[in-house]
């Protein structure tokens, strides 16, 4: 929860609007290949490289081209590749702060931007532009550059060395990849594969971006296809018609958040919250709350046990007050956040091991999109998120394979270009099961309350959907802030209630869980915060029968 939201408003709103990382000319034409275009989800694990670059001597000109020289910014480096676009095959690699060519820019099918770069050896190639720093305003649109690749395949064709009978792939990935019931992120997952496994490809969506599999031990299921490497001679077919939705779910889950220092409910579990799907709160565990680990598990452990025995979830929060509290987070540099993030995963590879999948849930940060120096937030650039992202995920589902892991809860502004920039850092992929949002100050289009200033969820929603296709969402902090009267105690049960309609069962609004923040006013009293309970634990009618009404 943030301190002083209501004063970040005006900051939202002015960070609302995404901004492309370059400017563009007046005028666009977009890039078109000669070939058909594939989509951004098709795989780069199932086929071959096919493309036939042809070179290009550095001292060609080309007409009607002014190249501009840019430098690599991804202290990385980066990847170049034979299109525009992470679907593509991987043409090199460019080290930190080398000197390019570029000759055009496109901005591709998912909206991101792309130069097309010419190489020492004379070939060509594209790179993203956030990987490349340079001022790209007088540089052509690559419409007016012949295409130089065949684009991949939308069905695997090719001849390797066979598998053994039963066989006919295998899966290759830095660590255990889902089996799910159905080519959705938001079906089931009913296993966990270890790398190396072999698999029988029998089937495939018609985008190929989702692979139905079995295991030699008759395991079936559906797995993304760029975990999975192909050596097959025959076609996969199509087996699923299309890219279905998952079936539709009974409503959306609820679920509160509890402090726990404060706030009722701790740890002393309350009757009443044995009727919510899920409670959150943060596992504050650093040295400066705890000498030890076994001490801060011999706090949280009762509680945790109290809501497993209510059959209630519970979404661990995992941020700086577990591990590094203290620290002077302004001041990190990137040398300081690659010694921070193994340590941190280590730790919470602790915390998993001990509680296994009795945690259903681990959300991994809180709020990372903030600003640098956010009092109330510790920022973490994306690219090092996704690093802490990717490997804190693997060392939980090696202990808790069951447990969710959600992408820590991003605060409104930047949240799709923050989103873009990790999966960019992590070649397409999102290693969780959602990404967590926090609307404060947003609703339902219809809402005539004073509690969604900023407007509707819808356009958070899309632009989401935009930058991570079919990820669910979970709105982890969601409450009315800013008045906290008896008077609006109504008022706050119509933003819940047109909310929580507003979502409910529509496929387009993929919010499978909503956690109202929070159970009690006295979790932060010096905020306008409408808890479901007043610091003296009434409940607040008729804000807390609401609650209950709409996530039964």
């Amino acid at each position: 929860m943030r301190k002083g939201v209501l004063l970040l408003f005006v900051l939202i709103v002015s960070a609302c609007s995404e901004e492309s990382p370059i400017p563009l000319p007046t005028e666009y034409v977009p890039w078109t290949p000669s070939a058909t275009f594939v989509p951004a989800d098709t795989p780069t694990g199932v086929v071959p490289a096919t493309t036939t670059p042809t070179p290009l001597p550095s001292e060609t000109p080309i007409p009607g081209v002014t190249p501009l020289t840019g430098r690599v910014s991804s202290d990385v480096g980066a990847f170049v590749r034979d299109g525009p676009g992470l679907h593509y095959h991987i043409a090199g690699e460019v080290a930190y702060d080398d000197v390019l060519t570029a000759l055009a820019y496109t901005v591709n099918a998912p909206g991101d931007i792309w130069y097309l770069i010419q190489l020492r050896d004379g070939r060509r190639a594209w790179i993203s532009a956030y990987a490349l720093e340079m001022d790209a305003s007088r540089l052509s649109p690559a419409a007016t550059i012949p295409p130089t690749l065949t684009p991949i395949p939308a069905t695997p064709t090719v001849t390797r060395t066979p598998f053994p009978p039963g066989a006919n792939a295998i899966i290759e990935a830095d660590g255990r990849v889902n089996l799910r019931e159905g080519p959705d992120f938001a079906y089931a997952r009913s296993a966990l594969l270890a790398p190396d496994t072999l698999l029988n490809v029998i089937g495939r969506t018609e985008d190929s971006g989702w692979l139905e599999v079995t295991t030699l031990s008759g395991r079936s299921g559906w797995m993304r296809a760029e975990y999975i490497r192909m050596e097959d001679t025959r076609p996969v077919p199509v087996t699923w018609a299309e890219l279905a939705p998952p079936p539709p779910a009974a409503g959306i889950d609820c679920g509160i958040n509890l402090q726990p220092k404060h706030g009722h409910g701790w740890p002393s579990v309350h009757p009443d919250l044995s009727r919510a799907g899920w409670v959150r709160f943060p596992f504050v565990s650093s040295t400066i709350q705890f000498r030890t680990l076994d001490e801060a598990f011999a706090f949280y452990d009762p509680v945790i046990r109290a809501y497993n025995s209510l059959g209630v979830r519970v979404l661990l929060v995992l941020t700086h007050e577990t591990y590094g509290e203290g620290r002077d987070w302004p001041a990190m540099t990137d040398a300081d956040w690659e010694v921070f993030i193994p340590e941190f995963v280590e730790f919470v590879g602790r915390i998993a091991a001990h509680y296994g999948n009795r945690v259903a849930g681990y959300e991994i940060w809180n709020e990372s999109n903030a600003q640098p120096n956010d009092p109330a937030a510790v920022h973490v650039p994306p690219r090092l998120y996704a690093r802490l992202l990717d490997s804190t995920a693997q060392v939980i589902r090696e202990s808790a394979p069951q447990a969710r892991i959600i992408l820590g809860g991003l605060l409104i502004g930047s949240e799709a270009s923050y989103v873009r920039e990790i999966r960019a850092a992590l070649r397409g992929r999102l290693p969780v099961d959602a990404i967590g949002v926090h609307p404060y100050a947003f609703g339902a289009p219809d809402d005539q309350t004073p509690f969604s200033p900023l407007g509707d969820v819808d356009g958070i929603i899309k632009g989401l959907n935009e930058a991570a296709p079919g990820m669910p969402l979970w709105f982890t902090e969601v409450g009315a802030i800013g008045d906290n009267q008896p008077s609006q105690w109504s008022a706050a049960a119509s933003y819940l209630r047109s909310l929580y309609r507003h979502l409910e069962g529509e496929p387009s609004r993929p919010v499978s869980v909503i956690i109202w923040y929070g159970w009690s006013d006295a979790m932060h009293p010096e905020l306008n915060t409408n808890g479901l309970m007043t610091s003296n634990h009434q409940p607040k009618s008729p804000l807390f029968e609401t609650f209950f009404e709409m996530c039964p």
